[in-house]
């Protein structure tokens, strides 16, 4: 079984996650792909999130109607600062697979700052890191040891963040059309990010 690994904040989910987690079933034949809600991100910890149950919730709106697409409570679950080669690990183990079964999806934005992320060759050792175009990316960014070990796909250049909905939906701007109208429905109804 290939498994493609989608982790993220998710605080909220918009249509970009979902427009590149179908791209990696269409470019490299995933038969899952996993969406992996954080508990507290590394890179983060200073940062109010939502509370889980709500980013769980707005996940599922959003998901819940494609069956290759599946919510992953692993980090949620542990606790803690969640790094990824802990959950790859415990991804790897649950499904029995091997590196090349596994794909570890993440932006150009964050490859070009691998090395400070705990284990980075490790990850790359351990799955098929898929590295996501972002707006301004360079492949010259990119160490040589990563940029040999990763895939770059070429998808849609979509300059969407879940930072932007929060800072729009703050300002009183209309969301519509960024999120799933699910999602869009649950932030309205439970006030979020104002």
């Amino acid at each position: 079984m290939r498994i493609a690994i989608f982790g993220g904040t998710f605080d909220p989910p918009h249509i970009g996650h979902l427009i590149l987690a179908q791209s990696l079933i269409n470019s490299l034949t995933i038969e899952k792909v996993l969406f992996i809600p954080v508990y507290i991100p590394p890179h983060k910890v200073d940062r109010n999130i939502t509370d889980s149950e709500k980013r769980i919730k707005m996940l599922h709106l959003s998901i819940d109607d494609n069956p290759k697409f599946e919510v992953s409570l692993i980090e949620i679950e542990r606790k803690g600062v969640s790094y990824s080669i802990d959950t790859i690990n415990q991804i790897r183990e649950k499904y029995k697979l091997k590196k090349d079964e596994l794909f570890f999806a993440i932006g150009s934005d964050s490859i070009v700052e691998f090395n400070i992320w705990k284990s980075p060759m490790e990850i790359l050792n351990k799955s098929t890191v898929v590295v996501f175009p972002r707006p301004g990316f360079e492949l010259s960014q990119v160490k040589k040891e990563y940029r040999e070990k990763s895939i770059f796909l070429k998808t849609p250049l979509i300059d969407i963040s879940s930072r932007m909905i929060r800072e729009m939906v703050k300002k009183g701007l209309d969301i519509k059309y960024l999120v799933t109208e699910k999602v869009y429905d649950f932030i309205k109804k439970n006030k979020l990010y104002r």
